[in-house]
């Protein structure tokens, strides 16, 4: 007999050992729960709160009664604004996180006043104070009822989903006809399937009696009046009981008997139970409440950055309302590491506004790049002056105008398999040229770099750039090509199905640091 192998004995082993209790989450306590960086909103999390627990959680003012399987977070804004905390896209449907806001510490939170609902709060906040989030699923309050459909036909067409709509509690069928009788939690209008179900079916029905959240039957024999009878067991609850009266005629659609209800009237609804939270799987999104955008357009790079030769760049960012009417600006930061948001800027009637040194004044961030975009709810042109200081004073600088991103024919982007033309680029003992290239898809998007020279031909090796969904990648034309070419272009090629990016260079002077920026155009 052959000797076991050593992993299957750890297999047999392994089948011995009874599974680990699934944990709580990490933050299923006040003092352990999640930090939200401020400075890298929008901030998603996705979190399954099936295992949660609540205890010692303070009081929920805005539902009754009180939710449970809560999480917690901390939230520190960097600047003063009104922020979103929004649970949408959280599963499954019957799972509704309920968020409040507090202030102070675990042992002694106070409620933020109007910071407290189902799905999803808004709140001004104040800078530099240290928020508590409190999440968690509001219990389910249940008024049974019972609802018929008749021959796969809803008999309430006008209401949600199998079963239809409310539609009162008295039904006229006929023998033969095939019946479904659902319970539904009519505080709602969803489908019961929690706790026990039995079900009386009435005189001459076939089946007599049934269990589950709906009952399949027809009726044998006409009868001028009979019960659908439910009896619903919510766990560790009393029972509660509803009723329906049906009236059933003969096959032909005559009716054979008195149609005058003879039998009990239809228990009235009243009696409620309350159902525990199951928990589900949180979509939690924080960011600044913004209004709705018409417009997005991209600056394709800025800059907060020491080179090692020792030259600062900065990005001077400004734009201009160019409407008539009062304009709402917001600006993102997309970076290889991230995207960040900032503060709202409101531009009066052809109001303009500059921020200087925009990546460490409106983000806060040093010693990084990226692109910029801009989103506003009028027309507005914007763009950023990314300079260095010269020798002896005065600076050298050159201003990137800010491209349509929701036009598809735009020059500032690509589909897929179109190519971008970056001219006049130059990399040899005099000049350097840096590539950048953005993402604006929700994908990581592969995009193919290469040099041509004066003569068309390609310039030294193909560089291909992988860039991650809503991010910004940069690198030196130099890997590709040397110090080999005095004059040229760069056609850069979205290489990915359904990916959306963009382009721009640098042309930097080795002896002034004079930043020339090359906007991308298409190639027809």
């Amino acid at each position: 007999m052959s000797k076991p192998s050593s992993s299957l004995i750890a297999v047999l082993f392994l089948a011995l050992v009874p599974p680990a209790a699934a944990a709580p989450p990490a933050n299923d306590a006040c003092n352990a729960a999640t930090s939200i960086p401020a400075l890298e909103l929008p901030f998603n999390q996705s979190l399954d709160t099936t295992q949660a627990t609540s205890e010692g959680d303070p009081a929920v003012a805005c539902v009754t009664p009180a939710p449970g399987k809560s999480v917690w977070f901390t939230f520190r804004p960097e600047t003063s604004d009104s922020y979103a905390f929004d649970t949408a896209g959280s599963t499954p449907a019957g799972y509704q996180p309920v968020l409040t806001l507090f202030t102070g510490s675990c042992g002694g939170l106070t409620p933020v006043a109007n910071a407290c609902d189902r799905g999803r709060i808004v709140a001004s906040l104040t800078a530099g104070t240290t928020y508590t989030l409190l999440v968690a699923g509001a219990a389910v309050v249940v008024d049974p009822e019972i609802r018929i459909a008749v021959n796969g036909v809803d008999l309430c067409p006008s209401g949600p989903g199998p079963g239809g709509g409310g539609c009162g509690s008295t039904f006229d069928v006929h023998v033969g006809e095939q019946i479904s009788a659902r319970a539904y939690n009519g505080l709602n209008e969803t489908l019961l399937t929690t706790g026990a179900f039995a079900w009386t079916l009435g005189t001459n029905a076939n089946p007599a009696t049934a269990t589950g959240p709906s009952a399949a039957f027809a009726y044998t024999a006409p009868v001028a009046s009979t019960t659908v009878d439910l009896t619903w067991t919510p766990p560790g609850q009393s029972p509660i009981t509803r009723q329906a009266t049906m009236i059933v005629t003969g096959a032909s659609g005559v009716a054979s008997l008195d149609r005058t209800p003879d039998g009990p009237f239809p228990l009235a609804a009243g009696e409620t139970a309350t159902l525990p939270t199951s928990g589900g799987v949180l979509r939690l999104l924080v960011q600044r409440d913004a209004p709705v955008w018409r417009y997005t357009s991209i600056v394709p790079s800025v800059a907060n950055v020491t080179n090692a030769a020792g030259i600062p760049y900065v990005s001077d960012f400004s734009v201009s309302n160019m409407q008539s009417t009062e304009s709402v600006v917001g600006i993102e930061l997309w970076t290889s590491a991230g995207r960040r948001e900032s503060s709202l800027i409101r531009l009066s009637p052809y109001g303009s506004k500059t921020i200087r040194d925009v990546v460490k004044t409106a983000f806060g961030l040093e010693q990084t790049f990226g692109s910029l975009l801009v989103f506003s709810t009028g027309y507005v042109t914007a763009g950023a002056r990314t300079w260095a200081p010269v020798a002896g004073g005065g600076t050298n600088g050159q201003f990137a105008l800010a491209g349509d991103v929701k036009n598809p024919s735009s020059a500032a982007i690509l589909l897929t398999g179109e190519i971008g033309v970056l001219t006049g680029v130059r990399q040899d003992s005099a000049f350097r040229t840096n590539v950048g290239v953005y993402n604006l898809s929700e994908k990581e998007c592969v995009v193919e770099v290469e040099a041509r020279g004066e003569d068309g031909r390609r310039v030294g090796s193909q560089l291909v750039l992988t860039v991650p969904a809503t991010r910004y990648v940069q690198q030196s034309l130099g890997d590709a090509t040397g110090n080999n070419l005095p004059s040229g272009s760069v056609l850069v090629t979205n290489a990915t199905s359904g990916c959306v990016v963009g382009s721009v260079a640098y042309v930097i002077d080795n002896v002034t640091q004079d930043p020339l920026a090359v906007a991308q155009r298409k190639r027809p």
